[in-house]
């Protein structure tokens, strides 16, 4: 069972295939277990792991080597740095197209804190939601095999942790 990576060629990669037990947002339209527990959503740790795993099949799936992935920063940041300097034709379509993976999953986890889950409406329960995906997020990490430990999902929530602090309260600055 391989899947496509979108860009022409097949990759073992895909989040079906190497993380059975992740739903990433390109694979939202198939059913699973996972998209009829909307309970999970509530769990921040899930959402961290989730996130994670999801960030991990990026890594591996842009990767230029089949052994090496590619850094949590090269993905976060949206650019393959190559070893040479100048990126190949390759590491910019590469980089775009993992640009815009990764964003739609930044979203996605986005979306997770801030809307409910059954509605699809923004929830009363998001600053909390929020407070406590940072709260997991600052937590001591386990590194991951392959890749180390992956620090970007606090970055994330604490930006939507701030701007569910600023609704709350008013603007932080002015």
């Amino acid at each position: 069972m391989e899947a496509s990576s979108g860009l022409g060629q097949r990759y073992p990669g895909d989040v079906g295939y190497r993380f059975p037990h992740v739903v990433c947002p390109a694979r939202m339209g198939q059913t699973t277990s996972e998209n009829k527990t909307p309970s999970r959503y509530h769990s921040s740790t899930n959402l961290s792991l989730r996130y994670e795993d999801c960030l991990i099949d990026t890594m591996y799936q842009y990767s230029t080597h089949p052994v090496h992935y590619l850094s949590e920063l090269e993905v976060f940041i949206g650019n393959i740095i190559g070893k040479v300097g100048a990126q190949s034709k390759r590491q910019r379509e590469y980089s775009t197209s993992m640009k815009e993976k990764f964003e739609r999953d930044v979203t996605f986890t986005i979306n997770c804190i801030l809307k409910d889950p059954v509605t699809g409406k923004e929830s009363e329960e998001s600053l909390e939601r929020s407070i406590a995906c940072l709260a997991v997020a600052m937590e001591e990490n386990i590194p991951r095999k392959k890749v180390g430990v992956l620090r970007s999902f606090a970055y994330i929530a604490a930006a939507v942790c701030l701007k569910e602090v600023e609704k709350f309260q008013g603007p932080l600055w002015g």
